[in-house]
């Protein structure tokens, strides 16, 4: 379990466009296993404001794997909408980069995952027994496949999952400061044994990379600190929110008041900045706090007993962000590469004008957040904020083979305002389905005869 003053790493927090992809992305593909949520919580002021996000309102899922105490924890914003990862994001740019999973078997996890849309991005390297391997999960996080368990003496727990989580790794302008964060918190110097080499960039498609490393065993599992001098990382947007999508950032726990008293005070020393004061809800308690290169860490405490988050137990209907899915689909007398121009490559500003004109009433505060799919190149996924019936929706446009035939296909899920009125809203949202895929099946008709 837990030490009483050292701290372990037990938590990796995700943001991500479409909880219920991204955890069937985890769970069908690696192994995982669901751990409950709660979307009433991270709708209370204390969740916005301990985030850094006044307002803010998310639904919050858990993912738990062979970890004895460690988690995964995935929001999905609703308020604001996380902004998408960048198509040409790299595994050296700046913040919490990606992540290391061991599986019980590798060959049969790529297999799945392929199934899935994510093939290796870069070289299988290694050995059989000791190989490893990258994918990118539905929202483009960069995500190692381990066939060798870099912590083969961690604890572990008897649940029926076949993966464990094992890393994270933060990519950071300035080594020697991360270094000194990392090491007020954990209380411990850098580990002498390393996680990777320059042997293994190709992993993640940046053969002959170049970079410092350095890592921390933090329990069950490693925080790899690495800063990139060939090719140098591109830094965080200067508009960067946490709930914008990927790694939005790690916890260290520990059981005892003191302890978590004593190590964030250590922050505080160091230059970080909490977001608001410490929280305490009587057996746990928890505050986030911001280096002083702007990296958020949670640092929470726990009495052994609380496990919420920590046991495997499906996802209730009161936790599931949408609770309601229409598809549509059109199709289009168009060759191969006119269709793939209806969904933008690369300029979106069509798409979003056609989403807004038949969700959003075209009112351009409305947001829209709008990106390619990391695991379908033919798909563009977005997110549409509060509007109309919609208290808000996302959905997925994907060119798709209908009857011998290129179709353009429009699935969208959402949640109503107006408990009750679920009927009215799907009649209004498969109405304005049709219209947005017959503007879209128009825009690509007048490509063509460009």
């Amino acid at each position: 379990m837990i030490a009483a003053e050292r701290p372990v790493l037990n938590q990796i927090a995700l943001s991500v466009m479409d909880l219920e992809k991204t955890a069937r992305w985890f769970t069908d593909g690696l192994g995982f296993l669901t751990a409950g949520g709660t979307r009433l919580l991270m709708s209370l002021p204390f969740s916005g404001s301990a985030q850094g996000i006044p307002g803010a309102r998310s639904t919050c899922w858990f993912m738990i794997g062979c970890n004895q105490r460690a988690q995964l924890e995935m929001f999905q914003f609703t308020r604001p909408l996380g902004r998408c990862i960048p198509n040409d994001f790299r595994a050296c740019d700046i913040g919490y980069s990606r992540m290391g999973v061991h599986v019980a078997d590798f060959d049969e996890t790529l297999k799945r995952l392929a199934a899935l849309g994510s093939a290796p991005v870069g070289s299988v390297v290694g050995h059989h027994g000791v190989r490893r391997a990258c994918v990118r999960s539905p929202d483009g996080v960069f995500v190692e496949i381990m066939e060798t368990d870099p912590l083969p003496n961690a604890p572990r727990s008897t649940v029926a999952s076949q993966a464990t989580l094992r890393s994270v790794t933060l990519s950071t302008p300035d080594f020697d400061a991360s270094l000194r964060y990392f090491a007020a918190i954990t209380g411990a110097a850098p580990s002498p044994t390393a996680l990777h080499d320059d042997a293994h960039e190709i992993i993640w498609g940046l053969s002959g990379a170049q970079c410092q490393r350095a890592t921390f065993d933090c329990g069950e599992i490693i925080l790899e600190i690495v800063s990139y001098s060939d090719p140098i990382g591109t830094p965080r947007s200067s508009t960067y929110r946490i709930s914008d999508i990927g790694i939005l950032n790690i916890g260290f726990g520990v059981h005892s008041r003191r302890a978590h008293r004593r190590i964030y005070r250590r922050t505080l020393e160091l230059g970080a900045q909490p977001n608001r004061a410490p929280l305490d809800f009587g057996a746990c308690g928890m505050v986030y706090v911001n280096d002083p290169l702007g990296f958020s860490t949670e640092i929470l405490w726990a009495r052994e007993s609380v496990t919420f988050g920590f046991i495997p137990s499906p996802i209730s209907s009161s936790a599931i962000p949408c609770d309601h899915e229409l598809t549509e689909t059109i199709l289009l007398a168009a060759a191969p590469a006119e269709a793939e121009a209806t969904l933008g490559a690369g300029d979106f500003a069509p798409l979003v004008a056609t989403i807004r004109k038949v969700f959003a009433d075209r009112a351009a505060s409305v947001a829209i957040e709008i990106g390619r799919s990391a695991t379908n190149d033919r798909a563009v996924l977005y997110r549409v904020a509060r509007s109309g019936l919609f208290a808000y929706h996302l959905g997925a446009i994907a060119l798709a083979a209908e009857q011998d035939q290129i179709g353009l296909r429009w699935n969208m899920r959402y949640r109503s305002r107006f408990p009750g009125l679920g009927w009215l809203a799907n009649h209004l949202a498969r109405r304005r389905l049709r219209e947005g895929l017959v503007e879209l099946r128009r825009l690509s008709r007048s490509q063509k005869q460009e």
